[in-house]
């Protein structure tokens, strides 16, 4: 557009070229609170649960959180230098969705990868679910033990 087709408005410290007829109707971008897109913020921290990756002297920790699913319905595995964590929560009772008021809560598989930072013993590694959370405890393998050296500069 040349600029004699654009008008100024001029507020406190900024000056704003705009179109003299407006900008008109932006495009509407679907919502993610529409109907047809409920829950998505809650139903993916359900689908990818939040973890703490951190080292011990000797052990690399994993710290899951799986509110509502019980120790049977969790699935541990090392692969490499990865770590699976998959589960399932399920739903109990049997509820037609046409007479909920409000449903907030979330069912269905969880699954979440974590990259290991260090090589571990996947042969020896523990797990242990308490209130909701799942620990897992992977020894570090005898050369990511290994002390990091000094260096001299020159």
């Amino acid at each position: 557009m040349p600029r004699s087709e654009f008008r100024a408005c001029a507020t406190r410290r900024t000056l704003l070229l705009a179109p003299r007829g407006g900008f008109g109707e932006f495009p509407r971008w679907p919502s993610l609170l529409e109907a047809g897109r409920r829950r998505p913020i809650r139903e993916l921290r359900l689908k990818m649960p939040a973890v703490d990756v951190f080292q011990e002297e000797n052990d690399v920790v994993v710290k899951a959180e799986l509110p509502g699913l019980v120790k049977d319905d969790i699935e541990v595995s090392v692969t490499d230098s990865t770590l699976t964590i998959k589960g399932e929560k399920k739903r109990k009772e049997e509820v037609k969705e046409d007479d909920y008021y409000r449903s907030e809560r979330s069912y269905g598989m969880v699954s979440r990868s974590v990259a290991l930072p260090v090589e571990v013993k996947a042969e020896d590694a523990k797990a242990a679910f308490n209130d909701g959370v799942l620990e897992v405890r992977l020894p570090k393998s005898e050369t990511a033990k290994q002390k990091a050296l000094k260096v001299p500069i020159q």
